[in-house]
């Protein structure tokens, strides 16, 4: 769940399309899919391929209405393997 904010102060981004684009490693992934965004903010359910690999992921948020496109800033979040789980299975914080 994300809360985008401009200079500190929330950001309305209803009606808006999102996508999304994430990089590990040295994959780097489109997702158009799963991506909610309301009044609430933007909601967004990360595609499996994504999470395949443990590492570090970069991503970018782009936000789309009649008036154009806005970007966010990059940002990071680490998927980590989980432990006790079957070979392969990861989750991110």
């Amino acid at each position: 769940n994300i809360k985008p904010k401009v200079q500190g102060f929330e950001y309305d981004v209803r009606g808006m399309a999102g996508k999304l684009f994430v990089a590990t490693n040295n994959d780097v992934f489109m997702q158009q899919d799963g991506i909610t965004v309301s009044s609430d903010g933007i909601t967004v359910l990360l595609d499996r391929n994504i999470l395949q690999e443990s590492g570090r992921a970069y991503a970018e948020i782009d936000l789309t209405d009649s008036f154009g496109t806005c970007s966010s800033s990059t940002f990071m979040f680490s998927i980590d393997k989980k432990i006790g789980c079957p070979s392969g299975t990861t989750y991110f914080h």
